[in-house]
């Protein structure tokens, strides 16, 4: 059988329609469960920052940084840890193109250090709470409504939101995008 551009209309337009359906019906969504996720993710993120404050790494590194201080300052914690603290840094696993140490998870699995296994966790921790809060916004009446733009070039699969951590907010939730390694 040969295709034609009718024949790939088609496919197109029929699934486009079947995914219009599927967002006007909505995903329902239990919010009292969504808020007591929040809350507990909420809590764990503060116990975190409660703890991790109570030591020489977090005492440097607000002293360095002073207002600057940001939680999930990869280049800030990268400097605190390889260059004032002089935990070694694994030169094998190489640097980025800027020359800049790395704090990707394979880097920072490999430190085995105890501030760094709580400040990975800390991270961790933001990102699933911005991911919940903006489901919490995205959230109709108890459905959320997900947009699957089937006509996206990069995927042809792509749902409301954005794989980049910076345009998440802007974008809403990712329903193609949820974490799935992580049991919590």
């Amino acid at each position: 059988m040969t295709a034609t551009l009718k024949d790939a209309f088609n496919l197109f337009h029929r699934g486009s329609l079947a995914l219009a359906e599927m967002e006007a019906h909505g995903i329902r969504v239990d919010t009292n469960q969504l808020e007591r996720s929040l809350a507990e993710v909420g809590q764990e993120i503060l116990s975190l920052e409660q703890s991790m404050n109570a030591t020489e790494e977090m005492r440097i590194w607000k002293k360095l940084y002073g207002d600057k201080f940001k939680w999930r300052g990869n280049d800030q914690i990268a400097d605190v840890l390889f260059n004032h603290l002089n935990v070694p840094y694994p030169e094998e696993l190489g640097r980025t193109k800027t020359k800049k140490f790395r704090t990707d998870k394979t880097v920072l699995e490999i430190l085995k250090h105890p501030f760094v296994k709580e400040w990975v966790n800390h991270r961790n921790l933001s990102i699933f709470r911005k991911k919940l809060e903006s489901l919490r916004r995205d959230v109709v009446d108890g459905f959320f409504h997900p947009n699957f733009n089937q006509h996206s070039a990069r995927t042809y699969r792509s749902s409301s939101g954005s794989t980049k951590e910076s345009d998440q907010d802007a974008r809403g939730f990712n329903f193609q995008n949820i974490p799935v390694r992580d049991k919590r």
